[in-house]
């Protein structure tokens, strides 16, 4: 094969590679909501994570090595604000594969939003912004 071709072809490999993985990286976190049969009640204790009453849980799970998940519970914490009905939480998976097997977790962050009931609400996967996880909490409430 000629070396010019060659490096064409591989030229044009590295390009289309960039321009997929940027879509990817554009289209951010997947947000599922749950509701009725598809949610599941999740035992905040089992994961260290105390709410009171009345309260919505978020809770961030995350790793040592996940670069995303600092960045991410700032943002949540940023859009929680002074929200009395709100608990964040963050919990650690690092040592912990059965909690993610558990829970279907294959990578962080995730963010499970729970309702005030002990119900998963939704489940926020990748760069979830906080703006995100208030909207899931708000539509919520006025419906």
């Amino acid at each position: 094969m000629d070396p010019l071709v060659a490096l064409a072809a591989v030229a044009a490999l590295v390009l289309v590679t960039a321009v997929l993985g940027g879509i990817a990286h554009k289209r951010g976190a997947r947000v599922k909501r749950l509701e009725g049969a598809k949610s599941k009640s999740i035992d905040l204790d089992s994961l260290g994570v105390s709410s009171p009453d009345g309260s919505w849980s978020i809770v961030q799970f995350t790793t040592e090595w996940c670069a995303q998940c600092p960045g991410v519970a700032r943002s949540i914490r940023h859009s929680l604000g002074d929200r009395g009905d709100t608990v964040f939480a963050e919990v650690d998976l690092t040592s912990r594969a059965e909690l993610a097997a558990q829970h279907g977790i294959l990578q962080t962050p995730t963010v499970f939003v729970v309702d005030p009931d002990g119900n998963l609400a939704a489940r926020l996967s990748g760069p979830v912004k906080g703006s995100q996880v208030v909207a899931v909490i708000d539509s919520a409430v006025l419906t």
